[in-house]
């Protein structure tokens, strides 16, 4: 059966709008799923991964930017939850590189938990990251361990 001249096939119609919402949500997905993973790789590291300054603003960074892509989903919790497992050690032996780990984290956390939207599961971690930061700021001003 033929198609009548000048009414547009309804199939193509959905597979083209199919097609144009794949593209503008692959590389958002895409860029998530990277932060995603450079957490994990942090996370499966621990603390022993951050050996110098730029590597703890480096953890930070990148558990900031998952927080900022993906949340309210589950990995912005993961990621945030990975970061304050590595800060959580450096506090006692390096508080100033989990001072700059924290501050990181937080420049995207906490924004996010404050949101009714972007931030559901994600105070608790906010809350965490608050008391590590104070933590190390104390720690750090009375020179470390």
């Amino acid at each position: 059966m033929a198609a009548r001249k000048g009414r547009p096939v309804p199939g193509s119609a959905l597979l083209l709008c199919l097609c144009a919402a794949l593209a503008l949500l692959a590389p958002p997905a895409a860029e998530a799923w990277t932060a995603h993973t450079w957490m994990r790789w942090h996370g499966a590291r621990g603390a022993d991964g951050v050996v110098n300054l730029e590597a703890a603003r480096r953890v930070g960074r990148d558990a900031a930017r998952c927080v900022a892509l993906t949340a309210p989903l589950p990995w912005a919790g993961q990621a945030a939850a990975a970061a304050l497992d590595v800060a959580g050690p450096l506090v006692d032996g390096r508080p100033e590189l989990a001072a700059a780990l924290l501050a990181e984290l937080r420049r995207e956390l906490d924004p996010a938990a404050a949101s009714s939207w972007r931030g559901f599961g994600l105070a608790a971690y906010a809350a965490r990251a608050a008391v590590l930061a104070g933590d190390a700021a104390r720690a750090g001003a009375g020179g470390g361990a």
